[in-house]
This record gives structure tokens, sequence and C-alpha cells, in this order.
């Protein structure tokens, strides 16, 4: 099936064409991704556009939609779950929303994989014992959106020997620890407020790295194919599409204006007529 998978919840303007079968990890066939905080409105849609031009089909042919939830400011995140409605009302077609952070750490989860298994080759004692992943975006205001994942899983001997193999790997084993469960999140906090007690590392945001005293791993926006990854269960057994439920997480920060009060001078002139 073709999936478009779209996301506006951090400064990355990010669309992709998807294939997803059954069996197998998600295939990218085209995507845009570009970084600028200001522009979701004007490049999304043309975004989507381009990918289909990339790829060879109309959106027509497209089967469904995964849309980032957030969490992520007010302005660009309801830009992302606009256009996605507005497809999906469009093509008759479902649309998905997502966690944002699930997203990335999807695409963490194969960087720590493989990074433990070069420790383990170079009988590097270094043993992610702590077990945990915390996924962080920039929330303004000198705040970040967070969420902590397990590894433990991911990590299992079994798991590792598996991905390790190659093609020859049994895909359906790693397709099942594909997706961290989440543990605590989403929420936003400032960044020393955030407790990084048993975290192994970080990812998201390069913004507020010193803040974490724990090893980074370079995944910073979400991607298409894990967009998709995080949705996969729900697209393959065609269940029904909730409505998309933005992660705000807090008010926005343009709020209209509070009444002021009418002069009793101007009352007075509406007497006298």
């Amino acid at each position: 099936m073709l999936v478009f998978a779209l996301d506006t919840s951090t400064p990355a303007v990010t669309a992709g064409l998807v294939s997803l079968e059954e069996e197998a990890f998600p295939t990218t066939l085209a995507r845009r991704v570009t970084i600028n905080p200001k522009a979701h409105c004007e490049l999304l849609t043309p975004h989507v556009l381009e990918c289909c031009a990339d790829a060879g089909v109309d959106l027509a042919d497209v089967d469904a939609i995964v849309a980032g939830t957030g969490p992520g400011p007010f302005t660009g995140l309801r830009v992302g779950l606009a256009t996605a409605t507005a497809l999906g009302d469009a093509l008759h077609i479902p649309v998905y929303g997502v966690c944002s952070l699930d997203a990335i750490a999807v695409d963490t989860w194969d960087e720590i994989r493989r990074a433990e298994l070069a420790a383990r080759t170079n009988q590097d004692e270094r043993v992610l014992a702590a077990q945990k992943l915390l996924v962080v975006t920039d929330a303004r205001r000198r705040e970040v959106y967070w969420a902590t994942y397990s590894l433990q899983g991911i990590l299992a001997d079994e798991v590792l020997e598996t991905a390790d193999s190659g093609p020859q790997g049994d895909t359906a084993q790693l397709l099942a620890w594909a997706v961290p469960a989440r543990l605590d999140g989403p929420a936003v906090n400032k960044p020393d407020d955030i407790s990084v007690t048993r975290v192994a590392c970080v990812a998201g945001t390069r913004k507020y790295r010193s803040s974490f005293q724990c090893p980074h791993v370079d995944v910073e926006y979400p991607d298409p194919a894990a967009l998709v990854m995080v949705a996969r269960e729900q697209l393959l057994s065609s269940a029904a599409a909730a409505p998309l439920q933005p992660l705000y997480l807090r008010r926005p920060d343009a709020v209209p204006p509070r009444p002021r009060p009418v002069s009793a001078a101007i009352t007075g002139l509406g007497e006298r007529s």
C-alpha cells in the first residue's frame, strides 16, 4: 500500500511517500524535508506534489495518510494536521495520527542497535544498563517536549543477533521490536527539570544537548518511513482512524486580547440618543 507521511511538529517541513507491505519494513519512495520553522504553510503542499512527481504516482493512488500529531508549537503543528485532514477528505482515505516523538525513537532504535553491536564486537564494557531513551524537541520558551522509551527488548541478545545476520535475519522478529515502548510523556518542561536517571542516550534537537549529560544520538526530526512504522499495525489491519488530536501540551503563544471596559462617557452618549 502507498502511504503519505506528513509532519510539521518541528522546524522541519516533512513529507514522504512510503510503500508498506506485510512482513517488511516501510520503504521510502520519495521524500522532501526542509528545515524552515516559518514556512510550514508555504512548503508542505508543494512538498506533497513534488513527492508524487518523484515517485511517478498520482495522489489518487495513495491508500492512507499518516500525520505527526506532535507535540509541537501551535502554528506549525496545525498546518500539518489541517493539510492531512484536507487530503484525507478529498481522497476519501483514512488519516492516522501518531506521536512525532515516537517516530524519532524508531529512527534512534537502529542507531542504538548498531552502536551496541559494535561495542560488543570490540569487547567494550559499555553496557546500556539504563535501558531508557530520551527524545526531546524544541518547545521554545527555553523548554522542550519530551518522552522516554524502553530499550530492553531492543538490546536483547536474540534481537541483536537477528539484526546482525543481515538480509537472512528474522524480519518478523525485528518488526516486533522496531517501535520502542513509550514509558513517560509526552510532556513539556525546561531541560534542567527533566530527570536523566537511567537514561542511556538522548535523541532529537541539538539545541539543549549540553543540558543532558548523556550520549546524543544524531536523529533530530521525524522521518516519513518512521512515521509510517509507528502506524504500521493500524495501516495493515485497516483499522478505523480516530479523529486527529494535536498534542499542543500548552496554550498558544498568541491569544485574543481581553475586552476593554467601555468608557462611561461613551455609554452616556448612547443613552442620550
